[in-house]
């Protein structure tokens, strides 16, 4: 028999893996892909300093729920060894 402590813990990890819980983010992504498809011009979805790519792929996702979002394209984007030293023109300002 598994203590109840242990069977909740377990139940717990389980519903994590297996079962996409809603979070604000989600929430707040709903709202906005809602707007999108409600407002004028439909464009691309581009997210800077992706780590894990959770918002991207919920971006995704609440997208897909909106016939008119079916064409937005999702790029994804992020540096692995920071930034460039700044040089030349782009030094002088």
């Amino acid at each position: 028999m598994i203590n109840p402590r242990r069977r909740y813990l377990l139940i717990s990890v389980f519903r994590e893996m297996f079962i996409p819980i809603p979070n604000r983010k989600d929430e707040l992504l709903s709202y906005v892909m809602g707007f999108a498809n409600f407002t004028g011009p439909k464009g691309d979805y581009l997210e800077f300093g992706v780590w894990k790519g959770g918002s991207l792929c919920s971006a995704f996702y609440q997208a897909k729920k909106y016939p008119d979002l079916k064409d937005m394209r999702f790029y994804a984007f992020d540096s692995f060894e920071g930034l460039p030293v700044v040089e030349g023109l782009d030094a002088q300002s």
